[in-house]
């Protein structure tokens, strides 16, 4: 009778202390910002069909995205719509704020609709502008977003490390 009160009494306070380190995690969480840049990764084995990406997702729900593609060839970037197509197949004018210089360029949609690639020299000013911590804004076709830098410095030097399909490395080593 002592034994079962006691291991009854021993399971009630580990049940308050598993209770209380739940609450503390779910409060830990909850206070947490998300970050919109997320890196993204392919690594088929073959360095040549290796692919990463690197993606700001607005945390507001806009549909309009940025992303920074590393492949075999190097780094090319597009906007592209999470939902919707961008209106029509003639050349749409894109432009950029970054601090009070204006970027604009005309560049019609990829098949589907949904995306447009950037320009070489464009990204390359973007890449610039968001490691040197500055805020973009896009304006296209009715839509609108503004990135913030946040971690992107970080996850770009992974988007751009070798060491980011290590299968790879151990293959080129032999």
């Amino acid at each position: 009778m002592i034994r079962r009160l006691v291991l009854q009494r021993l399971f009630t306070d580990l049940d308050f202390v598993a209770f209380r380190r739940m609450a503390l995690l779910l409060l830990l969480a909850s206070c947490t910002t998300s970050n919109p840049w997320t890196l993204d990764t392919i690594s088929s084995g073959d360095r040549v069909f290796d692919a990463a990406r690197l993606l700001y997702t607005d945390p507001q729900g806009s549909p309009l995205r940025l992303e920074f593609l590393n492949t075999e060839s190097g780094i090319i970037s597009f906007l592209s719509l999470a939902q919707y197509k961008f209106h029509g197949k003639a050349p749409l004018s894109v432009k950029f704020f970054i601090d009070k210089e204006t970027l604009e360029t005309f560049l019609s949609p990829l098949e589907g609709g949904m995306r447009l690639k950037l320009p070489e020299d464009l990204t390359l000013q973007l890449i610039k502008a968001l490691q040197e911590g500055k805020s973009i804004v896009i304006l296209v076709d009715d839509f609108e977003q503004t990135l913030t830098p946040g971690n992107f410095p970080t996850l770009y030097e992974n988007l751009t490390s070798n060491t980011l399909f290590p299968a790879n490395l151990l293959k080129r080593a032999f």
